[in-house]
């Protein structure tokens, strides 16, 4: 289904956030120990509640596994599920009282690390309803439902959704409209391998 708006918001202003809020405190879910020199990436965590700065928090967010192979038990399922409760942590600490009087400081890192097709009117809008949010009651996220041991055109482990369960989970969660959605309407790609 159509998308109308869209936000781009580049790594550098997760970083910025996170530290301009003074970093949060966040459950590390599982052992992360992972090297990547290439990248200048390196993520060594113990599982538990610790005070991540906004690189730590990054750093968690990209974890897939660690360098034996082990990490989370459910790939990458659970870690889109711990990036969401990253971003629903940031999320409260950014719209907390005591992080009011930084606005303009985040003001300025969006204008510098966005791209987006809305206006500003409709940022202005989004903006009001999200700060309006219940962010403890009002979001909910799941995983589409799938198999990510798929091997299509010779590349491992891509992520085949099961579709009924998926469908069941966009009419709840993101439908825009009056009516279900069908399979039809979604086009959940099936691998013909």
């Amino acid at each position: 289904f159509p998308l109308d708006y869209y936000i781009t918001l580049d790594l550098d202003a997760f970083i910025e956030i996170v530290d301009a809020v003074g970093g949060v405190e966040f459950n590390v879910p599982v052992e992360m120990y992972y090297d990547d020199p290439a990248q200048d990436l390196h993520i060594h965590y113990q599982p538990g509640v610790q005070h991540l700065s906004g690189q730590q928090a990054m750093e968690v967010c990209r974890f897939r596994h660690n360098a034996d192979g082990t990490g989370y038990p459910m790939g990458d399922v659970q870690r889109a599920q711990t990036t969401q409760q990253m971003m629903l942590t940031v999320a409260k600490k950014v719209v907390s009282v005591d992080s009011l009087v930084n606005i303009n400081e985040f003001i300025d890192i969006v204008e510098r690390n966005i791209e987006t097709n809305m206006s500003g009117t409709d940022i202005a809008w989004f903006a009001a309803k999200g700060l309006g949010l219940n962010l403890s009651t009002g979001i909910s996220g799941e995983a589409l439902p799938g198999d990510g041991n798929v091997t299509y055109k010779g590349t491992s482990y891509c992520y085949e959704l099961y579709p009924n369960d998926s469908l069941e989970i966009i009419n709840r969660l993101i439908n825009p409209y009056t009516t279900d959605m069908t399979l039809e309407d979604v086009e959940i790609f099936q691998s013909p391998y």
